[in-house]
Order: structure tokens, then C-alpha cells, then sequence
């Protein structure tokens, strides 16, 4: 059985400011020797039985920068899952589940206009263990999502329908349309990848699991 590294290389680079920037995270730079965090992240699995080469989850704006990276310490085929941009549905989610465990109403900072592609967990581990056994391509790039668009305000009425609560919106924080949906043709039609639970079941079972 191999061993597969998964890698979280995500990151805005504002924490290290100046010297890290959008393009160039913390992640990427030689901080502490002649190799990038990233790199040495890497390096430090060496020496581990049947050990695979890694899937790096990352921004898509540096899908170039860690393929190169990887290719300078050897690593010929990374498997590269991209987060095309940071949008806090999760935290989102969470915070409807902890208001609805509580008795509150569920607070909804943002109006209709905002939608996300939401995917459970479940699915994201499926889609990760199918990508490691298929790991030979010359350093594939998938993007790891739903293809169904859901709007925040739907997620938070069907949160609010679990627990019977009321939703308590904000107005007019969101003037504009915020739509982003990654597609995921390829690693359907590559890998014959899809996710398996509906929206409405994969949020009901997020919620069993906050009980636990």
C-alpha cells in the first residue's frame, strides 16, 4: 500500500508582509535554507517507505509556481487540486449549524446575490483516494468541487429547517453578483469523478456529525 501525502499550500501572503505577496506566499519563498517551505515540506517525507508523490492543494494562481518548485527536487508528477479563490462557505456553514444549536436565529450577512459550490466532505476524500490511485499522469491540475451552485441564503434556510429557526438577514451587504463555479469536467471525464450525496442529505449529515 502507498503512502500518499496530501499538502495544503493554500495562502494570500499577507501575513508576512512585505515580504510575501499575492503572488508569492510564505509557502513559496527560501526562508529557512536554499528551498521554499513548500520544498522542504516536501523533502521531509523522504526516506518513508512506498511513498507516492504528493497532492498539493493550492491556489490557482500558483499552479505554475509548485509545479515548478516540485519538478527542482525531483517530484516528476504531484497531483495539483486547485482552490480558485478563497470564499468562507465553510466557515459560513458552520456558523448556521452553531446558531441553529443554540436556538438562535441564523444570521445571513450577505443577500441573494451571493452563490457557492458546495461539497461534502465525504465526497472530497472520495475524490482524493480515487486521485491517488491515479496518480501516473504527468502532473495533472483538477479542480475538486461540486458543479451545482447553490445560493448562501438556500444553505442557511435548509440549516434553519433542521433546527426550527428563523433567518435573520443582513441587507444590502452584497451589491453585486458573487459567482464563482469551478469547473470539473476534466476529472469527470478523466476519472469519472461526481459527487454522490445531494445537497440537502450532505447538509442533514453535516449536521449529525456537529452532535457528535
Amino acid at each position: 500500500m502507498k503512502i500518499v501525502p496530501v499538502i495544503l499550500s493554500g495562502g494570500s501572503g499577507t501575513r508576512l508582509w512585505p515580504l510575501s505577496r499575492k503572488q508569492y506566499p510564505k509557502q513559496y519563498l527560501p526562508l529557512a535554507s536554499d528551498n521554499t517551505m513548500l520544498q522542504e515540506t516536501i523533502l521531509r517525507l523522504k526516506g518513508l517507505d512506498n511513498l507516492a508523490d504528493p497532492i498539493i492543494v493550492c491556489n490557482a494562481d500558483h499552479r505554475f509556481l509548485v509545479a515548478e518548485q516540485c519538478q527542482q527536487i525531483g517530484i516528476k508528477n504531484p497531483i495539483i487540486l486547485l482552490e480558485p479563490v478563497g470564499r468562507n462557505t465553510a466557515p459560513a456553514i458552520g456558523n448556521f449549524i452553531a446558531d441553529g444549536l443554540a436556538g438562535r436565529d441564523i444570521n445571513v450577512k450577505a443577500d441573494r446575490r451571493v452563490y457557492r459550490s458546495y461539497m461534502y466532505a465525504d465526497d472530497l476524500v472520495k475524490w482524493l483516494m480515487t486521485l491517488a490511485e491515479n496518480s501516473n499522469s504527468q502532473c495533472p491540475i483538477y479542480n475538486v468541487a461540486s458543479d451545482k451552485e447553490v445560493e448562501i441564503k438556500e444553505l442557511a434556510g435548509i440549516i434553519a429547517n433542521i433546527f426550527n429557526v428563523r433567518i435573520k438577514s443582513s441587507e444590502n451587504i452584497t451589491k453585486h453578483v458573487d459567482r464563482y463555479m469551478p469547473s470539473v469536467k476534466k476529472a469527470d471525464n478523466e476519472l469519472g469523478l461526481r459527487n454522490s450525496y445531494k445537497l440537502k442529505k450532505s447538509i442533514l449529515m453535516s449536521v449529525n456529525k456537529s452532535f457528535v
